[in-house]
């Protein structure tokens, strides 16, 4: 193995280690195409600490909110079967039926070499100082992250939580609704209810 790709292999397993730790390309890029890289990486990871501990202390308190919310619940029993037992049943039907296991696959497929070129690009732009290759990665990774979304989207329906029926949002509401692995946060069409409605595949 020669000295190049020695260094080639060295320079991609710290841009890996550096993105294990959630720093973003342009991020890593700054760190290791500057004259004195420790400084940079010093300064980024304070930054990285704080965002860290703030996302901490926001998932706390949306912790404690569901705990409270918890206790603070009651339904009578009526209501629980008919409610409860009739959501469980829609998406225990619809998930046996048609399972997300493809679609995630799918989204993988796409996603991985897209990030794996970006990563290409960026070792190649550190080793050799030629840099173009690396916003065409990225525009070409922002193109694929679209289509993927829209792929997913027609994938998946939400369950309203409130009228139980099922609906697809609008892109837009779909790409920037706050959301959990299994979960929207949208707004029914059927009825207007706004909160989190449960995933199920199509």
């Amino acid at each position: 193995m020669n000295q190049c790709t020695i260094a080639m292999v060295g320079c991609l397993s710290t841009v890996l280690f550096l993105k294990g730790l959630g720093f973003k390309l342009e991020q890593i890029r700054s760190i290791l195409s500057d004259e004195r890289p420790e400084r940079v990486l010093v300064d980024l990871l304070d930054q990285q600490t704080a965002s860290l501990q703030s996302g901490i202390a926001e998932q706390k308190q949306r912790l404690d909110d569901c705990l409270q919310l918890r206790k603070a619940l009651t339904v009578s029993a009526s209501d629980f079967v008919s409610s409860t037992l009739t959501d469980m049943a829609t998406v225990m039907n619809t998930t046996t039926t048609h399972s997300l296991r493809t679609t995630y696959f799918v989204m993988l497929a796409i996603a991985l070499p897209a990030t794996l070129l970006q990563i290409a690009c960026l070792v190649i732009g550190v080793m050799t100082d030629v840099w173009w290759p690396l916003p065409v990665a990225v525009l070409l990774a922002i193109a694929l992250t679209v289509a993927a979304m829209k792929y997913y989207r027609s994938r998946v329906q939400y369950l309203c939580p409130a009228c139980h029926e099922t609906f697809q949002p609008g892109m837009r509401e779909f790409v920037f609704a706050a959301h959990t692995p299994k979960t929207r946060m949208l707004t029914c069409p059927h009825c207007g209810h706004r909160g989190y409605c449960m995933e199920l595949s199509i």
